[in-house]
């Protein structure tokens, strides 16, 4: 098989991929347009549930992360201290 056959290939799976994730998030957000609504009205007005908007953040980084889809991070090393400790030092208690 050529380069290009694989490249077309390739690039006809990732545009399926994506024409059917699409769909199925139009689908999503059609059945539950009430309810998001109802649930953005509440976050907004409503100073106890404000917090709302912060979910769907932080309950998304982990199935990304799960998925594979965002590099991870290398371990921090001992190196950052070096540029903490004096911005640490200069900060009054």
């Amino acid at each position: 098989m050529s380069t290009t056959a694989q490249v077309l290939e390739t690039s006809s799976k990732d545009r399926a991929w994506i024409v059917w994730s699409a769909i199925l998030i139009g689908l999503v957000g059609i059945l539950y347009a009430g309810v998001l609504k109802i649930l953005v009205g509440q976050w907004w007005n409503e100073p106890d549930y404000g917090h709302g908007f912060l979910v769907p953040l932080f309950s998304g980084r982990p199935m990304v992360e799960r998925a594979g889809l965002r590099p991870r991070l290398p371990c921090p090393t001992v190196f950052g201290i070096r540029r903490v400790a004096p911005a640490r030092a200069t900060v009054q208690d």
